[in-house]
């Protein structure tokens, strides 16, 4: 027999050489040898004994450790695995026994990977002989051993292989094997008088790296002999705490087939991080699916396959990511793969009686070469018995069973404490073979039951809410020791209890087909807490709740079956608040109206409840909410109905706001004293209280403009040269760029104003009746339109080289090409202005009048010097060409106060020449209402600047913007070209053919699941520089299956130009983008990385919409008393929004059409006001939600909501006849 492993024995009385105080040179040569065996080590190497490795064996190989707990069950199996240690003799693996020197050093070996010359009969030690029938076979390890400088002997030429080891010498050899000798000298030692002084040090390195532990008497016991089992465990826990090297150039230094389905790569060191290298396998050509695990020491990866490998080459290779800090040398290596086969098929009864029953259940054990649980199907097994119906099959878990019938007979009548039954297995592809005879006994019953680890149906360790519950694998064992099945029919059903008493928990009554066992008598009795629950045979305690639960705490669940066993069972009410927070950091200032104070409540456990729970609490009384010193419940705004129940009316139950506390008004300074408090409806609820002081400030009034949206402050001009009149200058290859920005005006506290009154007058500080509104001026700009006294445009003319020159065609006729920088005025409504059921037709001019009028605060914006021309933004001009636009009057040029944040100012350079200029000046206004006069024009003043730069003389550097994650469209099945499509035709009142419906195309649709491709330009000065879409030529995807490329044919939308993608498969691919460089008119090409995630990752995370609207009953638009549900929701400030969890909003009433049936919103009516009772009614065209049956209502509340949980509200009051 292989000797692996060594005994530990008595301190000599001279000490040996090799650990001896102040001799301690075991590492001085060979440090970093010794670190890069350690490597080696992590993987329990055998080198030239990997052939004797019996891959079969464990610790139920051996009768002497049997006894052991799973953690060290654990370790021992790798161990005896990995070919380390071995038995002392068949079936005895020496657990107790001491070891040698000579055995050691053959472990040592093993564990750091030593190289070994088998061939060797000579040693460098004297008292080393070959023929040494006790420790000859010890010679070349012993060499390997000196060789690696881990000792040089006992005494001058002496190994002294027959010699003992000690404790306090294993914890010095482990520890300099692990290159800590530096470590143990640094080290004060342990404080322990069963050490010698000189081990001291290693002993406290051993202790502290949890190599080795103190014994039960608490010390270390370091001139005892070790054991065998001392050494398997620290030998165990020093691979784990074995130190690699760190490589940044890295080569594959051993693979091999460690598993029927899995491929170790072991590195030649240690990676800093494993996310820099890609590991693979191959067969030929064709990629091997699978995953890749690391282990702790990042040098070795475990490639565990889809399928199982079969005989054949395979290819372990290693990838560097790019730019990740790592090369590869030695990037493949070949490893030989042999079909699975089994090494050993064995019967592990407890017994060798069975008993007598309908169905019995023989246990077997088939190991495969790896020392795996074999993978074969039972259907790949023979199995022959004397007893009736032997089956072979297999468990849900893997194991191996036959099924015998006991109780019939099968070729002769059987009779109980008399019969035997023979059992025969054959494996047909690994040809081997397993018999057995077993005695018959009689009728099974329960002696023993065991318990094993609960499992939550919800995954959160507790059950909480009706339906959870809580199964715990139940195995019962008859009087053999063989497990009691459902079939088994034992002659009596085990029982169980739960304490203390919960009414909530559901019972055999509850469900009697679930909690039933089967007896002798082909009875069913009913049985609360036991039944089979997942079908696999083997019966389960289950704990399962009635209702939500009402308490916390841990419950004792006791299973009588022989014997007891008992496991604790969690029940979490993670529905009852037991905490609240309140976000004191909200600004307050009087005359506000609807604002929003967030709370959250936690339970027991920290978790904090969802704000559905929240307002269930709140609704049924278990929360209470006062604050004072404002007006809380409904306002004009917020209606009754989108509010808790509570007498305060406390909290917004729909909206972006769901779940806060809704302040409807601020009627004064001083404080806001907002109290929360639990009011506990029974003894298991807690009781608690929260308080927050908000200080309520002055009045807001506005204070600064700022940029919401910032312009890039360049943009390439889209004409080339500086010839106006000559029409072979217009760049062909690429339109012009657009670039935009966006305003807001903000308060004295740091906070965007919004408020639709926001602009109406109010006494200030003063005493002053004042109101606010912002001036637009034409600070520069290079271009104007020229007009006579008539106001009619005569001719367009470009300032060049100071002079303004108009264009002509080849015959002189004036051309109107504007060569100017166009700005555009972009506040248009995302409303669907085409489709036959939209209310509203909100365009450009309609909001343009009428002028505003600062006395009364109301109007819209009046650009009448700033924005002629249907909103070009052409700066207009007397007939002599001199710019007109300053501010001369409060009416002119002046944008309403609160509608500032709707509006979007775009720069297009499509018809702008290199050099020109624009630079705009707003000005937020303070205005006397009674004295009708500015008080202050600059209150707060911003500047905008853009500049035409010349494509052909500006260096810019180009690289793909960003592209965000996309979302598996295509493949997800949630979307289906036909819906998406008919819709499309519906909306947009189309009518393309089915023949051309594609998911590329509907990635360029107006629906938010696509992804823009667009270039990032930026100067030498870091400038960035608008560029157009069109200077992209093309787009491809490296993978189509994962990434679709649109069309460029625009064949749905006005996108011109634009390329977009959609996503198809979850995974990642390459976007090619090819794009003209205007410098030198050549193609280039630019990568992105695109990442799709499955539909998993997909919900609407937010819903927004207006709060109240008023409508005609008779839409204006179609004639009809319906309204579709987007209109109904929107109004100029603010729309309907629903916002996915990939941040994109579906903001029109298109987008939402388009996507329904996966955003899968719904709507639903309440608060109606009517004169006969009838109720508005909601269907859908189309995907587009349509509201009818008004002609009696007077006003009631829509809500939408979506399966995520998000909802918004708004009361809706329909006027006229």
């Amino acid at each position: 027999m292989r000797e692996s492993s060594y005994n530990l024995s008595k301190q000599n009385s001279q000490q040996p050489k090799d650990i001896r105080g102040g001799e301690k040179k075991v590492m001085k040569k060979s440090l970093s040898a010794i670190l890069s065996m350690a490597m080696a080590f992590s993987m329990f190497s055998s080198v030239a004994l990997a052939a004797e490795v019996d891959a079969t064996k464990d610790s139920s190989s051996f009768t002497d450790l049997k006894d052991l707990d799973a953690a060290t069950k654990a370790k021992f199996d790798a161990m005896i695995k990995a070919g380390v240690f071995d038995g002392v003799k068949d079936g005895v693996f020496g657990v107790n026994d001491k070891m040698n020197r000579a055995q050691f050093a053959k472990v040592a070996a093993l564990i750091f990977g030593l190289k070994v010359d088998s061939s060797l009969k000579t040693s460098s030690f004297s008292d080393v002989k070959s023929d040494d029938p006790a420790n000859g076979y010890a010679l070349p390890f012993i060499e390997a051993v000196k060789a690696a400088g881990i000792t040089d002997g006992y005494a001058p030429g002496q190994f002294n292989p027959a010699g003992e080891v000690t404790k306090e010498q294993l914890a010095t050899f482990l520890v300099r094997g692990l290159g800590g000798e530096a470590l143990a000298k640094a080290s004060a030692g342990v404080n322990d008088k069963t050490v010698s002084d000189w081990a001291k040090g290693y002993v406290a390195v051993a202790l502290d790296k949890k190599i080795l532990v103190n014994g039960k008497d608490g010390v270390f016991g370091g001139t005892s002999a070790a054991l065998r089992s001392e050494l398997v465990l620290g030998a165990y826990e020093a691979k784990n705490a074995a130190p690699v090297n760190t490589v940044t150039n890295v080569s594959i230094n051993k693979a091999e087939v460690t598993g029927a389905k899995t491929v170790t790569v072991t590195l030649n060191g240690a990676i800093a991080d494993t996310s820099k290298l890609n590991v693979s396998v191959a067969r030929g050509t064709t990629a091997q699916a699978g995953t890749v695990k690391w282990n702790d020491a990042k040098n070795v990866a475990t490639i565990t396959l889809d399928t199982k490998v079969s005989a054949g080459t395979y290819t372990a290779k290693i990838e560097a990511v790019k730019d990740g800090g790592l090369t590869v040398d030695k990037g493949s290596v070949d490893v030989t793969a042999q079909d699975e086969k089994i090494a050993k098929l064995e019967f592990i009864n407890a017994n060798d009686t069975v008993a007598s029953a309908p169905k019995v259940r023989v246990q077997l054990k088939a190991t495969n070469q790896y020392g795996e649980d074999a993978t074969f199907a039972a259907g790949t097994y023979n199995v022959t018995s004397t007893a009736n119906s032997a089956t072979m099959k297999k468990d849900d878990s893997g194991k191996l069973f036959v099924e015998l019938d006991t109780q019939t007979g099968g070729s002769a009548q059987l009779s109980q404490n008399i019969s035997q039954i023979s059992v025969n297995i054959y494996n047909n592809d690994s040809q081997i073979s397993a018999t057995k005879i077993f005695k018959l006994g009689t009728t099974p019953y329960p002696t023993k039951v065991e318990l094993g680890t609960p499992v939550y149906s919800n995954g959160k360790g507790n059950i909480s809410s009706a339906g959870d519950k809580v199964v715990i694998p139940m195995t019962q064992y008859d009087q053999y020791g063989n497990v009691i099945t459902v079939d088994s029919k034992p002659l009596s059903a085990p029982t169980a209890t739960v304490t203390p008493y919960y009414e909530d928990l559901a019972k055999a009554t509850d469900d009697t087909s679930l909690f039933k066992v089967t007896t002798s008598g082909g009875t069913d009795v009913a049985t609360d807490f036991i039944g089979d629950d997942n079908n696999d045979g083997y019966y389960d305690a289950i704990v399962k709740l009635k209702t939500d639960a009402k308490v916390d705490g841990d419950y004792s669940l006791t299973i009588f079956a022989g014997s007891s066993a008992t496991a604790t069972i969690k029940i979490g009410s993670t529905k009852t608040a037991a905490k609240v927070t309140i976000d004191s950091s909200v600004t307050l200032a009087k005359g506000d109206v609807d604002k929003y104070i967030p709370i959250t409540a936690y339970d027991k456990s920290g978790n904090a409840l969802s704000v559905d729970d929240l307002i269930n609490a709140v609704d049924k009384g278990q929360l209470n909410i006062n604050v004072g010193g404002v007006t809380l419940g409904a306002s004009n705004a917020i209606t009754g109905d989108m509010l808790t129940k509570d007498a305060n009316k406390a909290l917004v139950k729909v909206g972006e706001h769901k779940g806060q506390i809704h302040v409807a008004s601020v009627p004064t300074k001083g404080t806001a004293n907002v109290y929360v408090y639990a009011n506990a409806t029974n003894a298991n609820q807690p009781t608690f209280s929260a308080n927050a002081m908000i200080n309520i400030v002055d009045t807001r009034y506005p204070a600064s403009l700022k940029s919401v949206v910032d312009n890039a402050p360049k943009g390439l001009a889209g004409i080339k040269g500086a010839d106006v009149n000559n029409l072979d200058q217009w760049n062909s290859n690429f339109n012009g760029a657009t670039t935009g920005f966006k305003l807001g005006i903000f308060d004295q506290y740091g906070e965007e104003m919004k408020d639709a009154n926001l602009g109406t007058p109010f006494l200030d500080s003063n005493n002053k009746n004042v109101s606010y509104f912002v001036n637009a001026k034409v600070v520069t700009n290079d271009v104007y339109a020229v007009r006579d006294a008539n106001g009619a445009q005569v001719q367009d003319k470009t300032k060049v080289n100071g002079t303004l020159v108009g264009r002509t065609d080849a015959n002189g006729a004036p051309v109107y090409l504007y060569n100017q920088i166009i700005l555009k005025n972009d506040n248009a409504s995302n409303f669907n202005t085409t489709n036959p059921i939209t209310s509203y037709n909100l365009n450009k001019t309609n909001v343009l009048t009428p002028q505003y009028d600062p006395t009364t605060g109301t109007g819209n914006v009046a650009f009448a010097k700033f924005a002629a021309d249907n909103n070009s933004g052409v700066a207009e001009t007397a007939a002599t060409g001199a710019p007109l636009g300053d501010l001369t009057g409060p009416t002119n040029n002046i944008i309403v106060a609160n509608q500032l944040h709707n509006y979007k100012w775009t720069f297009d350079t499509t018809h702008a020449l290199p050099g020109q200029k624009m630079e705009l000046k707003f000005s937020l206004v303070k205005y006397d209402v009674n004295a009708n006069k500015v008080i202050d024009e600059s209150v707060s003043t911003i500047t905008k600047k853009f500049e035409v730069v010349d494509p052909t003389k500006t260096d810019l550097t180009y690289t793909v913007n960003k592209v965000a994650d996309l979302y598996n469209a295509q493949d997800s099945g949630a979307l289906t070209l036909n819906n998406i499509f008919g819709a499309y035709n519906f909306v947009k009142k189309k009518n393309v053919a089915a023949a051309d419906f594609s998911w590329a195309r509907v990635a360029e649709m107006d629906m938010p699941l696509g992804r823009k491709i667009s270039l990032k330009a930026v100067d030498s000065a870091g400038n960035t520089v608008a560029v157009p879409d069109s200077i992209i030529k093309s787009v491809s995807s490296s993978d189509p299956s994962k990434v679709t490329v649109s069309e460029a044919n625009d064949f749905l939308d006005t996108k011109g130009t634009q390329r977009w993608i959609i996503g198809n498969k979850a995974g990642t691919a390459k976007v090619g983008v090819v794009y003209i460089d205007p410098k030198d008119n050549t193609q280039k090409q630019l990568f992105a990385d695109v990442n799709v995630k499955d539909a998993s990752a997909y919900s609407i995370t937010k819903l927004t919409a207006a709060t109240s609207k008023t409508v005609s009953r008779t839409n204006p638009f179609t004639g009809t008393k319906a309204y579709n549900a987007f209109d109904l929701m929107s109004d100029v400030n603010t729309q309907l929004v629903a916002t996915d969890s990939f941040g994109q909003n579906f903001d029109s009433l298109a987008k939402q059409a388009y996507a329904q049936e996966l955003l899968g919103l719904s709507y639903s009516i309440s608060n109606v006001t009517s004169t006969d009772g009838s109720i508005p009614t909601v269907s859908f065209q189309n995907g587009v939600p349509v509201i009818s049956n008004i002609d009696n209502v007077q006003g009631f509340t829509i809500t939408v909501a979506a399966p995520s949980g998000v909802t918004a509200s708004t009361a809706v009051i329909v006027s006229g006849n």
